[in-house]
């Protein structure tokens, strides 16, 4: 199981998280423009056009009524001996006959379709109930998700930047302390380097005389005896060898 995160870029989230909002924002308003859409046919179906088409039954049946009472007004006119042809009242009664008809069969119509419109309104719910699940519900949780992911990176590049900079900050400072603490030893290293400097540790090295001089005089340097022979040293010669032993004890 990977436990580093591998994020290239806070701005992809952010485009995510906004690209999320406006999808859930044009959804909703789809969903809620589909919703009343079928409301409003629901309503039309189950409840204006049953008490339309009633209505309209109830005038057929008063216009047939009007139409036969019109029929036997006619018809009595012609107690004279002429029988009246009653065509217009004839067809009048027709017309209200077959509204009345029409009227009644629409019932039947609109009451058909109302619960055909029921049927399809509760299988587009259960169709669209997924997306609707998704919009309202899992959208809004990934949302805060994001946000919280977002955050959590910020911070954690923040606390990364502030521990880099102190990182950088102490090198910074003990590489300069190594400069500084290691001039004076290669100063006092290259100044015992140098012929006649002294050496490190502030001793001074003993005197390496030329060839052909006494070691502690550095005066040319008197022949020696014969073999066998052995000459008396004289005051300056026995003044610098009591040098030389000084400080030779004094280095060891």
């Amino acid at each position: 199981m990977a436990t580093n995160a591998k994020v290239h870029s806070f701005e992809a989230i952010k485009h995510l998280h906004a690209a999320l909002i406006i999808y859930a924002e044009e959804a909703t308003g789809v969903l809620a423009t589909l919703h009343q859409e079928i409301i409003r046919v629901s309503q039309w179906l189950q409840h204006d056009q049953p008490s339309y088409w009633k209505k309209q039954v109830q005038k057929g049946f008063e216009e047939v009524a009007a139409a036969k009472a019109a029929l036997a007004r006619a018809r009595m006119k012609g107690f004279d001996g002429n029988p009246p042809s009653c065509i217009e009242e004839k067809k009048a009664l027709q017309k209200a006959k077959r509204a009345l008809d029409h009227a009644q069969k629409q019932i039947e119509v609109v009451r058909h379709w109302g619960i055909k419109m029921q049927q399809e309104s509760d299988e587009y719910r259960g169709r669209l109930g997924r997306l609707d699940t998704v919009v309202n519900h899992e959208i809004p949780h990934m949302l805060v998700l994001l946000e919280n992911m977002v955050t959590a990176l910020e911070q954690y590049v923040a606390v990364q930047t502030v521990d880099t900079q102190k990182n950088m900050a102490d090198m910074e400072q003990s590489r300069q302390q190594r400069t500084a603490g290691n001039k004076p030893g290669q100063q006092c290293q290259s100044f015992a380097q140098q012929p006649g400097g002294p050496p490190a540790g502030g001793q001074q090295p003993p005197v390496q005389p030329a060839a052909g001089q006494h070691p502690a005089t550095g005066q040319p340097a008197p022949e020696q005896p014969a073999h066998g022979q052995q000459r008396p040293l004289s005051h300056e010669e026995q003044a610098a060898l009591q040098a030389n032993r000084t400080v030779e004890e004094h280095q060891r």
